[in-house]
């Protein structure tokens, strides 16, 4: 993380943000970390609160899907009443439009499953 106005440093081997979600409200995606079977989760910044999160936003195609929504909001829930230094805070939740996310406390490090063999 830079020191100015805490924007995080865009390094060459860092996939550009993707097409299909530059922002979402108040957060601006940085780029891409990782997807699952949920969704993608993306390094973003929140402007109202000038922080870096980790903003995990359900699929579209997840959104149409009654049990995976349900799945999305409860994991939301879970994850705001777990307080401990070993895992990730979460700083909210809700939906822009039809776009549902989580924003967690974004931590800079390696991915777990690089190195292992």
């Amino acid at each position: 993380m830079t020191d100015s106005a805490n924007e995080p440093e865009q390094r060459a081997a860092d996939p550009p943000a993707p097409t299909d979600l530059t922002e979402l409200g108040k957060f601006t995606v940085v780029r891409r970390l990782g997807s699952g079977g949920m969704g993608v989760v993306y390094l973003a910044i929140d402007t109202a609160n000038d922080r870096q999160v980790a903003l995990k936003v359900l699929s579209p195609e997840n959104t149409l899907n009654p049990t995976m929504v349900k799945r999305f909001k409860a994991e939301a829930l879970a994850a705001s009443n777990l307080k401990h230094e070993g895992i990730v805070g979460i700083f909210e939740a809700g939906s822009v439009g039809n776009r549902l996310y989580i924003a967690l406390e974004y931590v800079e490090g390696t991915d777990v499953g690089q190195g292992q063999e």
